[in-house]
């Protein structure tokens, strides 16, 4: 007979299961990753997994989504607090792209050809857009908080999101250390070439 849990209970192991399933799947991979390790350390049992979960994939799916937002809300707010250029708000979250799997190692799960297909169909079944996981800063704020400052922006949010995934998911795959120089090189083209789509709007 399956455990019965409290509300306040299922939301603590429900944390539990994201924040141990973010640890592991990290460390070892989902392949790896057995869901005895991930309930010994949520201290439940493992039949009690499939009450949350039905698959460690759909743990998984989100442990991304729950990275996404983080990602979203620690590389955007130090730009939303401040009033710093586009140039250099640009320059800093590409910068930020391909050192994502760097500081959250789930994220290298999410470009692995089979488990990314699965990811995919999973989220389609459950009608969760591919952005919600994708692990990328939240531009629509930035792009807002440009416009708040007096720019007008030449891109939309989402080009510049798949710009940053581009080059998380290659640093993902190959490594961040493969495309080290490549990324300073392309830092200092984009300060400078980015004011081609970013101007300044004239006070009347």
């Amino acid at each position: 007979m399956p455990a019965i849990f409290t509300n306040e209970r299922k939301k603590r192991i429900y944390q539990s299961l994201i924040e141990n399933g973010i640890e592991f799947f990290g460390k070892y991979g989902v392949k790896k990753t057995t869901i005895d390790e991930i309930t010994v350390k949520s201290s439940i049992a493992k039949g009690s997994f499939y009450t949350f979960f039905p698959s460690k994939e759909h743990l998984l799916l989100h442990c991304l989504i729950r990275v996404r937002e983080r990602i979203a809300k620690e590389l955007t707010a130090p730009i939303l607090e401040t009033a710093g250029t586009p140039e250099e708000s640009i320059a800093k979250l590409l910068q930020a792209g391909p050192e994502l799997p760097v500081m959250y190692p789930v994220i290298q799960e999410c470009y692995k050809p089979g488990i990314q297909k699965e990811l995919l169909q999973i989220a389609g079944e459950l009608h969760i857009d591919k952005r919600e996981f994708t692990p990328v800063p939240n531009f629509g704020a930035v792009a807002a908080h440009w416009k708040y400052q007096g720019y007008t922006i030449d891109v939309e949010p989402r080009e510049l999101e798949q710009a940053v995934e581009f080059l998380s998911s290659h640093t993902a795959v190959m490594g961040y250390a493969a495309f080290r120089k490549g990324i300073d090189i392309l830092m200092e083209f984009s300060a400078i070439g980015c004011a081609g789509f970013v101007r300044e709007v004239l006070s009347q």
